[in-house]
């Protein structure tokens, strides 16, 4: 690789690869190296590059502190001025901690919703179970009337297609109980009705 090529190659990297380059420098060609580091220098120099990047990881750690207290205090009740006023953090900002404490609020806040069994969870999730249920009932007697064999590859996809229905219906994932249960059902029947029209009109 030419010098020009090294110096193109090596000012596309971001800070944090110059650094892990720098760590590895031994593993460098010495025009590599000397290409290396004059374009470390270039960016500040490798100490203020290791500054940033321990400032970096600092914020990092911090942000997962924050999002545990925003966890450990969401409780029901507890609303975001409150979580604001009780969460207080040296290294970030008023702006990011308050974005950060937003965020994961509003993540609990899907997250309490997604495992809430409401009218909709049982009303539409029961349509969408019984509707996969002929589908892949039907599909599922097909490939069993073709082959004469049991694909158990074919369950998954089955299991998957319940799950997807009811899923779009409802809004809510396999984090909720009744969904969970209504996939399950809904597998079951379709299986059964599978087996009912292989029983009634055989291999095909």
């Amino acid at each position: 690789m030419t010098r020009d090529e090294l110096i193109r190659k090596y000012s596309s990297y971001s800070d944090q690869e110059l650094t892990e380059a720098f760590h590895a420098l031994d593993d460098y060609t010495p025009e590599a190296k000397e290409v290396l580091l004059s374009i470390i220098e270039e960016r500040g120099g490798i100490d203020t590059m290791l500054e940033k990047e321990e400032r970096k990881q600092a914020v990092e750690l911090e942000t997962v502190r924050v999002e545990q207290q925003v966890r450990k205090l969401a409780t029901p009740g507890v609303d975001l001025d409150f979580l604001n006023k009780m969460i207080h953090s040296e290294l970030l900002n008023d702006a990011q901690r308050a974005a950060i404490i937003r965020h994961t609020f509003e993540v609990i806040q899907d997250e309490k919703e997604d495992k809430a069994i409401k009218p909709r969870t049982l009303l539409g999730g029961s349509l969408a179970a019984g509707l996969a249920s002929v589908i892949g009932g039907i599909l599922w007697g097909l490939q069993m009337m073709w082959s004469g064999r049991i694909f158990y590859i074919f369950v998954i996809g089955l299991v998957l297609l319940c799950y997807g229905m009811i899923r779009l219906i409802t809004k809510q994932s396999h984090k909720n109980n009744a969904v969970v249960v209504l996939t399950l059902i809904s597998v079951i029947v379709a299986l059964a009705i599978g087996q009912l029209m292989y029983e009634v009109w055989g291999r095909q």
